[in-house]
Formats: structure tokens, C-alpha cells, sequence
């Protein structure tokens, strides 16, 4: 039977495939699936491209089909699973359109291989947390494939994936409390380029061991794999330790990389490979393995900002033989290859740029709209201010919110460059206000004009009980309204905002707009009608407000004939009298509350109708 079954549907497919289209989703219901698959870029597996090479990643083309928008290869799909990966999703449900069927286990493979690539690549989202440090925290995945529709040109995937990490997102909120921490303590305005890579480098050394026990027994210990075994257990293999080093490095602003080694172990009779790092120091770039330079009785730097050479010294198992797959493509030469030194740097150098010490005159800036260009100070290891015929500045990414750069370019008997980071944080906000139509008992819609700077969004913060907390969190920097809830009716309110920039792990807060004082509206009355004769008498029950308003009129849309009564906060009731008998009246009510002079009402109860007696 499942012979046959199997025979139907590949029928079904073959056909698809032939440009039949317009079938039913049904016919595409059955799955396949992966089973379990390492991470493509571990040795014993290989992916078609290079791991340093620069993917060209376009705009996916995207179809909707139930609900769903489905993407090509592309930048939006890259984006979806990149988002995931950095929050450490365990599953992820890809849309993916495709012009081919893809009938086996293996082509689903590579086709999820490609893509992973793609949302790794560190060209595509260079943060610290991002194309590196996510291609090698996540250990394997599997997927289910389900084909949802054809519609004679694409294929609509839908696309179960379950990954496995080596550390989970709340382990990774304690790495990043230990980055922050490492980062916002160095001062790096009394600190050379060399002296900070250094300072990364014997933070890691000075705090983590080699966790051999990984080796034997992987389960209870692939915490050794990540960052988090690195920099809070203190206790990794190399994979962490150079993954400690790649984000410790992004996040002071220095372009890193992580490399890996695959050779024949003879102790397992097995592929193992081995990691480390290269790194830019100034104009050129070099390699570190913390690994190696981790001794026990202390830290060693014979494999600190070495060349290529130095890096093989005592590599009888030519562990630091990175793969050929590194070197495939113009990418890398033209990105790194060109530029890795010949020579170890050069610590000695006193005209060596980065051997200086560089400062700023301001670490943090507000958003202006304009560019911002901190003054720059260079001091020499002679302890001499350098002046500005022996250097010159320029900035980088130095106008919207977020980390930017001032560079210091020798000149002269100077050589080479220094950079230090700044942050741009949001600017004030302005005052908030109250979307139109937005007010109710037990809610408020704010409004807020957008801060501008590419922030990443804002938060509403709300005073109750003597202290400010946040009641909404709102994301995107265009986003301009948010409904707080579950208030008091009729009661003062206060609130205020504040735009807010993630700058890689870290959040740059712009100043609060003036407090902002409204109220929400009392509740509405429930009203219940009884009639004598000539007369109707509208009853509800007693709420916190100022007044109550009672329309009567003949028409249910009130627009004509309309009788006001206003009564006061006892009123439960009002008897309307000298009526028309066997006339139908329709009648309703809402309350108000007067706070600092003005009235706000209530919403209108139900109308209701009688006809009087």
C-alpha cells in the first residue's frame, strides 16, 4: 500500500511538473522529509560556495497564496530565517517559492543548505550577533516540506524547519550582559587599536579553559560550542572561544572573521576541524587563535595578530590549514587575501597609527539630521600629541542613529589608520497626543510624530503608584500610534515616550517628550426604558462621572427633533413627560466626567425605542 501511495503522488508531482496548473491544494498535501543535518559549513560536509564569499543576494520575488506570502531566494527570504537564527528560534516555518520541484530529501537539503548560507553571510548582516557568530552557534536542523500549491510557473513550499542551537536565547541574554559589561569598561579614549584587540583576547584567555570532557561526551557539553561556554561558563572548545573573540571584536567596531580547519584526526580515526580567527587591525588584517594562546599557566601570544606563517608554527596536524572553500571566489582575496599582513604586527611600531592612542571629544551624540564629527585627539607611545599634519580624519556612518566612526589616517612619517566608535542617539521626542476618535473608558490611542534617524522603535511609558513603567513597546522607526489598555475609566493619566536605537546588542535611548496628561472617558450607562401614560423614564446605574446626557428623540438617528436633558452625578434616572401617546420615542444616554474644566463623554448607550403610552 505504501508503494502505491508512494507511486500516486510521485505521479501527481510528474504531472505538476509537465505545467499543469490550477490543481487543488489537497493534491500537494504529503511532506518530505530531511531527517537530522549537520550544519553544511562542519567538516565532513561541504555547500557549493565559499564560506567567506560575498553572496549577491537580490530582492525575493513574492507570491500570496491562503494568506501567505511566499519568497525566492532573496533578500527577504534571507531575512526571515536570519531573524530567526539570531533569536535562536527553535522553529521556523519558511514560505519558499521555487520554479522547480524539488522531489528528494537531498535537493530540499541543498536547497536549505543554499538558504542558510545566504542568511549567514556576514556581507549580508555584518552586526555582531549576525553572519558569523549565526552560522557556527547553530549545530543542525531538520525539515518537513509540504508543496502548497502550483500555479504553472512556482512552486509554494511550506517549509517546517527545527534547528538546534548550542546555547538557547536566554543563555544568550547572559552573553550579552557580559559583552556590555566587557565593552563599557574599556576606555578605549586612553587605549591604542592594539591594546584593545589585546584586552579582548586575555578577557577571553584570562577567564575560560578548555573543556575537554566536549570531546567525549558532545550532549552534556555543547554549551563548549558557543559563546555563552566562552564568556559565562568559562569553559569551551575553539568553536567558542573564537566565537567570543568575533563578538567581542564587532562590538568595539572591528571587522573579524571566523576560520576553520579540516584534517584527519588519528586519535578518532575521523574529519575534525579546528577555528580561530582573523581580525583588522589598522590597514591590514591578521590571525588570532585565543585557543592555542590559552595556557595553563597563563596566556601566551605566540598565536596573537600573527601571519600566515607564525600561525603554522607546531601545526604537525596542519589544524590551521584553513579549507579550500574559503579561498574560492574574488571575494576573499579582494576582502582579505590582499590585505593580510606578510609580517606579525608590529607592536613596536611608535608611527604606526594604530599603536596610538586615539580619542574623541564626545562618545555619544544626539540625532541632528546632519553629520556628526567629534573632534579627534592622537596621541603617540613618546606620550606626545600628534598634530594635524601628522594625521587626517574622516567619518563613517556618522548621520542616522546607531554606532559610527572617526578614522585617523597617518600621514607622513605616520602610517596606517585608528578608528574609534561613537553613538548617535534618538533625538527628544515631541509631545504626545490623542488619535482622533481614540479615547474610551478603558483604553487610550497615543499618537506621536516619527523621531526620524532610522531608529529602531519606541516606549510608552506609563506613572501609576509613584513610578514610571513601560506600557507599550512599539518597533519601527515609522510607526506613529499605540493603544495602552486596561486603564482606570474616568481617570487623569499620565504618560511620556522616548525613541530608542538598538546599536548592535546595546539600546541608545533618546530623552522623554514632556509628560503628557489625558483621561479616559467614564463608562458607558446601560440603559433600560419604561413608560407611563405621556411619559417615558430612561434608568441606569450609577457610575464615577460628573453627568449624564439623555437624548429623546422620534427619529433613531437623531438628527431631528432631539430632546437634551444634562443631570448631575446622582442621577440615575430621567422621566421625560407631556409625550404623545402611541408615539414611538427612541432614547439614549451617555455620562461625562469634567477634569480641568472640560467635559469628556462617554460613548452613547445602545438607543432604544418605546412607544409611550
Amino acid at each position: 500500500m505504501k508503494k502505491i501511495i508512494t507511486l500516486i503522488l510521485a505521479l501527481i508531482i510528474t504531472i505538476t511538473a509537465l505545467g499543469f496548473s490550477g490543481m487543488p491544494a489537497f493534491a500537494f498535501a504529503p511532506s518530505v522529509s530531511t531527517g537530522l543535518q549537520k550544519n553544511p559549513y562542519y567538516a565532513g560536509r561541504e555547500i557549493a560556495d565559499s564560506s567567506l564569499e560575498e553572496f549577491t543576494v537580490g530582492n525575493s520575488v513574492s507570491k500570496k497564496y491562503g494568506g501567505k506570502t511566499y519568497y525566492t531566494n532573496g533578500t527577504q527570504l534571507s531575512k526571515r530565517l536570519a531573524d530567526a537564527l539570531e533569536s535562536r528560534s527553535r522553529t521556523v516555518t519558511l514560505y519558499y517559492l521555487s520554479t522547480s520541484v524539488l522531489r528528494t530529501s537531498n535537493s530540499i537539503i541543498n536547497t536549505m543548505d543554499r538558504i542558510f548560507a545566504e542568511a549567514t553571510d556576514d556581507s549580508f548582516r555584518s552586526t555582531c550577533t549576525g553572519g558569523d557568530y549565526q552560522r557556527w552557534s547553530m549545530d543542525s536542523w531538520e525539515a518537513d516540506t509540504y508543496i502548497d500549491n502550483y500555479d504553472g510557473s512556482y512552486y509554494y513550499y511550506r517549509i517546517p524547519i527545527t534547528y538546534y542551537y548550542y546555547d538557547t536565547a536566554a543563555q544568550e541574554k547572559q552573553v550579552n550582559a557580559v559583552v556590555n559589561s566587557f565593552v563599557n569598561g574599556l576606555d578605549t579614549n586612553s587605549m591604542s587599536d592594539y591594546q584593545i584587540i589585546k584586552a579582548v583576547h586575555d578577557f577571553i584567555c584570562d577567564n575560560t579553559v578548555y573543556c575537554y570532557d566536549a570531546l567525549d561526551d558532545f550532549e552534556s557539553n555543547k554549551y563548549a560550542y558557543s559563546a555563552y561556554g566562552a564568556l559565562v561558563k568559562g569553559s569551551c572548545v575553539c568553536q567558542g572561544y573564537s566565537l567570543a573573540f568575533y563578538r567581542l571584536c564587532k562590538e568595539l567596531g572591528y571587522s573579524a572573521r571566523i576560520i576553520t580547519s579540516e584534517y584527519y584526526d588519528w586519535s578518532t580515526y575521523s574529519y575534525s576541524g579546528h577555528a580561530w580567527n582573523l581580525v583588522g587591525v589598522g590597514d591590514y588584517y591578521y590571525y588570532v587563535d585565543a585557543t592555542w594562546d590559552d595556557e595553563d599557566e597563563g596566556v601566551n601570544y605566540d598565536y596573537f595578530l600573527v601571519n600566515y606563517k607564525n600561525l603554522r608554527v607546531n601545526d604537525d596536524a596542519q589544524e590551521h590549514v584553513p579549507e579550500e572553500k574559503y579561498f574560492d571566489g574574488d571575494y576573499y582575496y579582494s576582502t582579505y587575501g590582499d590585505y593580510i599582513d606578510e609580517n606579525n604586527y608590529n607592536a613596536n611600531d611608535p608611527y604606526l597609527l594604530s599603536n596610538c592612542v586615539m580619542s574623541l571629544s564626545g562618545n555619544t551624540y544626539t540625532y541632528s539630521g546632519s553629520k556628526i564629527c567629534p573632534g579627534v585627539t592622537v596621541i603617540s607611545p613618546y606620550y606626545t600629541e600628534l598634530s594635524s599634519d601628522n594625521y587626517r580624519t574622516y567619518y563613517k556612518a556618522n548621520i542616522n542613529t546607531g554606532n559610527a566612526k572617526a578614522f585617523a589616517e597617518g600621514v607622513g612619517d605616520y602610517h596606517g589608520t585608528s578608528h574609534r566608535q561613537f553613538k548617535i542617539k534618538p533625538k527628544k521626542m515631541g509631545n504626545l497626543s490623542i488619535v482622533s476618535g481614540g479615547r474610551a473608558a478603558t483604553s487610550l490611542k497615543l499618537k506621536w510624530t516619527a523621531a526620524g534617524g532610522s531608529v529602531s522603535g519606541y516606549k510608552i511609558e506609563y506613572y501609576k503608584n509613584g513610578k514610571w513603567s513601560v506600557v507599550a513597546t512599539v518597533t519601527g522607526g515609522s510607526s506613529n500610534t499605540a493603544t495602552v489598555k486596561s486603564l482606570t475609566p474616568a481617570k487623569s493619566h499620565k504618560f511620556r515616550i522616548r525613541a530608542y536605537k538598538m546599536a548592535s546588542k546595546q539600546v541608545l535611548y533618546g530623552a522623554y517628550s514632556n509628560v503628557y496628561t489625558t483621561c479616559t472617558t467614564p463608562k458607558t450607562p446601560a440603559l433600560t426604558l419604561k413608560t407611563a401614560k405621556k411619559s417615558i423614564t430612561a434608568s441606569w446605574k450609577k457610575l464615577d462621572a460628573t453627568g449624564y446626557e439623555v437624548q429623546l428623540s422620534t427619529k433613531s438617528n437623531f438628527k431631528s427633533g432631539v430632546k437634551k436633558y444634562t443631570l448631575g452625578s446622582k442621577a440615575t434616572s430621567k422621566k421625560i413627560g407631556s409625550l404623545k401617546s402611541k408615539t414611538k420615542y427612541f432614547v439614549r444616554v451617555r455620562s461625562y466626567k469634567t477634569i480641568g474644566g472640560k467635559k469628556y463623554y462617554s460613548a452613547w448607550s445602545t438607543v432604544k425605542s418605546l412607544k409611550c403610552k
